[in-house]
């Protein structure tokens, strides 16, 4: 191993056991290693407990150093409470332009390199797989941090001209992430793209603006935009896709929007129900059943089907499917006073059990909210499917062989 390059690559590996024993004297080709020489900067992290599957590990300490010549490979370098590094494995930190070394140390990594495992990464123990990725996203939001840094410049010349689409600080943590790859972008923008660099004021702050709505509903779109509009270089592409996986925007705002959807529901039902004000000149066909048939989730999760509006004899021939019992064509399923009835919403879905065939049905009957109290006849009626015929069955008494809609 010969060249500048192996010795960027034994000082990456050695540098930090210097740093942490002064006295100690290690040379490469003759040359003792000197960490003051080789690093440009290294960030301690503060400690913090990482609750792993079976353990919570609370004694890691973590570093990241930035090397001034270009390391081989970006690795984690793991040791234990000697400083010594007991193995490493891939970086897999998106952090464009960096040269870099991870370590992290700590008596858990002792324990898996005694027992091998300290290599496998995603293979291996559960705890050390959890520790790695609390390693990976702790070191990752640093160097969007710095991205950030490198780009404050830029966005402040923004904020003065009046372009930055942003206003005041991050209402919260969506919102902060949001604004950090907003600015990463933007600087990208600003270095690759000569037609915004010479946009007048009143089109860069259109096209800021239209990042930022790309970045807030719809993250996935910015890299199509950034080669479309922008024409940045693939390899930056690549860089910004990684950088968007890495932060998991997509999923972050597709969350909180399901969650801001969810929200709202709930509170436009209650003011339906119980609200004075509406609750008397709500209709229950068209705008209550409505609300409630595209909202299922009020139940519980995971109903695979759902059927709105649907005759009691469709609605048994459907019990009878899913648990895998035949029925008789002409079966009938009648009302107790013997009519034939309908039901406002039925569903169903599959839950762990012992028995297979097992199914959970849930039968929802809609009323106007000044007819909540129903009459016990309306509430207590029930259906069942018992071997090859229908019949009407009492709440109580139902056994392994009886589907009930409820």
């Amino acid at each position: 191993m010969t060249g500048e390059q192996a010795r960027a690559d034994f000082n990456a590996t050695f540098a930090p056991y210097v740093l942490h024993y002064p006295s100690v004297s290690i040379h490469f080709d003759g040359t003792p290693v000197d960490p003051k020489n080789s690093i440009e900067r290294f960030h301690d992290f503060s400690t913090k407990p990482i609750v792993g599957k079976t353990r919570v590990i609370n004694d890691l300490s973590l570093k990241v150093i930035e090397w001034k010549n270009k390391v081989s490979n970006r690795r984690i370098h793991f040791g234990g409470e000697t400083g010594v590094v007991l193995g490493t494995i891939p970086a897999n930190i998106t952090a464009p332009d960096y040269s870099f070394s991870v370590y992290a140390y700590a008596p858990f990594f002792q324990e898996m390199a005694d027992k091998n495992l300290l290599e496998l990464d995603e293979l291996g123990d559960p705890d050390f797989v959890r520790v790695v990725e609390y390693i990976r996203d702790q070191v990752g939001d640093y160097f969007r941090d710095r991205e950030a840094e490198k780009s404050s410049e830029l966005i402040q010349a923004l904020k003065e001209a009046g372009v930055y689409p942003y206003e005041g600080d991050p209402k919260d943590e969506i919102e902060r992430r949001e604004r950090q790859v907003f600015d990463i972008a933007t600087h990208a923008v600003q270095s690759y793209s000569r037609d915004f660099k010479k946009a007048e004021n009143a089109l860069k702050k259109i096209t800021l603006g239209l990042l930022k709505e790309a970045l807030a509903h719809n993250p996935e779109s910015v890299t199509r935009i950034l080669k479309a509009v922008f024409n940045l270089p693939k390899n930056k592409q690549d860089d910004f896709s990684d950088l968007l996986e890495r932060t998991q925007l997509s999923h972050i705002i597709s969350a909180s929007s399901l969650i801001a959807g969810r929200v709202v529901t709930l509170k436009v039902l209650r003011e339906m129900v119980f609200d004075p004000k509406h609750r008397s000149t709500i209709k229950e066909r068209g705008e209550l059943d409505v609300l409630v048939g595209e909202n299922t989730w009020i139940f519980g999760e995971n109903f695979h089907f759902t059927m709105q509006e649907s005759g009691l004899t469709k609605i048994m021939g459907r019990v009878s499917d899913e648990i895998g019992k035949p029925r008789s064509r002409n079966a009938k399923a009648r009302k107790p006073d013997g009519k034939v009835g309908r039901i406002d919403s039925f569903m169903g879905r599959m839950v762990p059990n012992s028995n297979p065939s097992h199914r959970e049905f849930l039968l929802v009957e809609r009323t106007h909210p000044r007819r909540a109290a129903l009459l016990r006849s309306e509430a207590n009626w029930m259906f069942c499917l018992y071997g090859r015929q229908y019949r009407q069955c009492e709440k109580r008494g139902f056994n392994d062989r009886e589907a009930a809609a409820r």
